[in-house]
């Protein structure tokens, strides 16, 4: 089996995680920006209530959308899932590069066998002579 057949089902495997995650924190995002529409809360366009909101909304965009939500102290916003599988990847890429050249510097370089082995030549690939 080689590595790649090892590595790939693996990254493969929590892509698809990373990607069921961010789904589903956008729904939660969704959600709460949903519920916040009533509710007395901050734009960050907008500083107009007379006392601090417990609810601060992110946007809106040019388009009037919102992307993201802060409820007591703790944000959430809603992301792309390519860019957080990409991000992801990268991540990944970045560990296996790291963990690399860890086992590279382990590497006993006094046990690396030499470039190459000097011999001393014999003639006519017999036993050595005195004739020379």
């Amino acid at each position: 089996m080689s590595f790649r057949e090892v590595l790939e089902p693996l990254v493969s495997h929590y892509a698809a995680r990373v990607a069921n995650r961010t789904t589903r924190s956008n729904e939660i995002v969704r959600d709460l920006l949903i519920l916040s529409q009533g509710l007395a809360a901050t734009d960050t366009e907008q500083e107009t209530l007379p006392y601090p909101a417990v609810i601060k909304r992110f946007g809106p965009t040019e388009d009037g959308r919102y992307t993201g939500i802060r409820v007591a102290g703790r944000e959430a916003h809603l992301a792309r899932v390519k860019d957080e599988v990409e991000q992801f990847i990268a991540s990944a890429q970045a560990m296996l590069q790291r963990l690399g050249k860890a086992l590279l510097d382990k590497v006993d370089l006094e046990a690396e066998a030499d470039a190459g082995i000097g011999l001393k030549p014999t003639g006519f690939f017999g036993p050595e002579t005195d004739w020379e």
